[in-house]
């Protein structure tokens, strides 16, 4: 789960364009996904939960208290997967680039 994280981050630090140099505290606190029966019948929802607090690279300071963050992402299922599987869409690559998007849009960033 760590490598969804941290591959999420580097995509998501072109979106950040803030003047100060934070450091970005992510705590995993529920990733629920979903099986491979559920993903090839009916499909389901990726619910992943974790903590964000910001503080400064430079002082260590909190700049943002940990703070909750739900995010859910659908996750489609039979043919719909099959064919996002085909372009290259797989879970890992959906659940990163929607990381990403969670990330940037959290942390004050320009929307992809």
């Amino acid at each position: 789960m760590a490598n969804l994280f941290i591959n999420a981050a580097e995509l998501a630090k072109p979106g950040l364009t803030g003047a100060v140099p934070v450091i970005a505290e992510i705590t995993l606190v529920r990733f629920h996904g979903v099986t491979e029966k559920t993903r090839a019948t009916v499909g389901g929802v990726y619910n992943i939960v974790f903590t964000l607090a910001v503080r400064d690279a430079g002082t260590g300071a909190v700049l943002e208290p940990a703070r909750e963050i739900e995010a859910d992402l659908a996750a489609p299922g039979g043919t719909a997967a099959l064919l996002l599987e085909r372009e290259g869409q797989t879970e890992v690559v959906r659940v990163t680039d929607f990381l990403s998007y969670v990330l940037v849009k959290e942390l004050g960033g320009l929307a992809r």
